[in-house]
């Protein structure tokens, strides 16, 4: 069922987002090429999630606020093997 709704999501549109519920400690795998990237809902403390991710050096991870700033590529630039 799950693979159908998200086929018929993918012919209408050029975007997706599939919304889960996680618990605490509990994954979800993204397979982008072969290679795997593994998000981990590691702690919830009130209004905050604590997130993991865990895959190959090659998958760049950056936040949102950090990819808007108006000096993100000199922050990339400088740590070019860091999560962002």
């Amino acid at each position: 069922m799950l693979v159908f709704l998200l086929t018929e999501l993918v012919t209408n549109r050029s975007k997706i987002m599939l919304v889960l519920s996680r618990r605490e400690t509990e994954k979800v795998n993204v397979k982008i090429d072969g290679k795997t990237m593994v998000v981990k809902l590691l702690r919830i403390r009130g209004d905050r999630a604590l997130i993991g991710f865990e895959g190959p050096t090659e998958f760049q991870v950056t936040r949102t606020e950090i990819e808007e700033r108006d000096d993100y590529e000199a922050i990339v630039d400088s740590q070019p093997d860091a999560v962002v």
